[in-house]
């Protein structure tokens, strides 16, 4: 789902981002802690972004912690957010309770094979605390190096999803690197589902989509085309359940490193898309 782009995010533009945009679209958002601190408490659905999240050279840590159970799926990631182009790469790494190192990644600023962000969707296998790392790989440059950092559940469901109708036109923003949407809905297994989210005409980065079934299992994810001769300006998955309950459409920027704006909508192609959740009544004899 990572698919790299170089649409950047400059701190200035970020800060005035947070100005601009509804109170409504930051919950969960913050500054990092003063330096020095180590621990930060991370929830689901939070994102760390400001002046603060900043690293300064190669022996500064920023840390932060969040509890978890066995089985959860978190996504985690990080993204570089300088005023001046980035001379060295930001890391994360993952602790899981026992301190045992679970997952490492770094940004790559070089071409080709640039990435601005490191992003990992991890299957937690023990209850506890779990700590993340944000390092960079070297102090051979002069500015700090900003950062935004967020997380969140993918599985069971997160708490801040938000719950869709079918055939509903739902305007989604995602205003932060790093940042994601979840939406939740109904499904069950004598319908098949159409989630379709579309970019307007003049978006500058490209969206993915990914389908979460009921019991966790991701589908094929697919992902917007801004560039010809490609060009498509919708994600779209088609599926049939295989058991009732409630699916999810998470989405993201491409590479995580970006902005945009979309309209999500769940329609049902063929067969019967909801329950009839009726009472049952008796025949008069």
């Amino acid at each position: 789902m990572r698919v790299s782009t170089n649409f950047t995010l400059p701190l200035a533009t970020l800060l005035l981002g947070l100005l601009l945009v509804p109170p409504a679209a930051l919950a969960g958002t913050t500054d990092c802690p003063v330096e020095p601190a180590s621990g930060t408490a991370f929830a689901t659905g939070d994102a760390f972004a400001g002046p603060n999240c900043t690293i300064y050279n190669n022996g500064d840590v920023d840390s932060f912690v969040f509890n978890a159970n066995n089985g959860d799926i978190y996504q985690l990631a990080v993204g570089i957010n300088s005023v001046a182009a980035a001379a060295t790469n930001i890391c994360l790494t993952l602790y899981n309770p026992s301190a045992v190192q679970i997952y490492s990644g770094c940004t790559s600023i070089n071409w080709p094979n640039y990435q601005n962000s490191v992003a990992t969707s991890q299957t937690l296998t023990a209850s506890g605390t779990y700590t993340m790392l944000i390092t960079e790989t070297s102090s051979t440059r002069v500015p700090p190096l900003n950062y935004v950092v967020s997380l969140e559940r993918i599985y069971p469901f997160p708490p801040n999803g938000q719950q869709v109708n079918l055939n509903v036109r739902v305007p989604g923003n995602i205003n932060l690197l790093t940042d994601s949407n979840a939406f939740t809905f109904e499904s069950v297994t004598t319908g098949t589902y159409l989630v379709s989210a579309t970019l307007p005409g003049n978006a500058s980065t490209n969206l993915c989509l990914t389908v979460f079934l009921t019991n966790g299992t991701p589908l094929p994810y697919n992902c917007t085309s801004i560039d010809w001769p490609n060009y498509n300006n919708t994600a779209h998955v088609q599926f049939t359940p295989p058991q009732n309950g409630s699916s999810m459409a998470f989405l993201g920027v491409a590479g995580n490193d970006g902005i945009a704006t979309y309209n999500l909508e769940v329609s049902c192609v063929v067969g019967t898309c909801t329950q009839d959740t009726r009472p049952l009544t008796k025949k008069a004899p």
